[in-house]
């Protein structure tokens, strides 16, 4: 996928960033997992796997958006 994550031992936290761009996409922290639930909507099953794959050790559930009336999610 596009981000690489890192876990950040001055702020404690979990950081995903883009791997190309070295910019700050996600971060979160350990204590939120039993809360965060990654929302998601794609229009293609393997690219949506993958996605949850990036974060799957990282958070509680997911929500797959099939609602959204945007072309990458229809």
């Amino acid at each position: 996928m596009f981000c690489q994550r890192i876990e950040n031992k001055d702020l404690n936290s979990i950081d995903f960033v883009h791997e190309k761009e070295n910019t700050l996409v996600f971060r979160t922290k350990v204590e939120e997992k039993p809360k965060l639930i990654l929302q998601i909507g794609s229009n293609s099953p393997e690219i949506a796997v993958k996605a949850v794959k990036v974060f799957e050790n990282d958070i509680y559930g997911v929500d797959v958006n099939m609602g959204c009336p945007m072309k990458f999610s229809t």
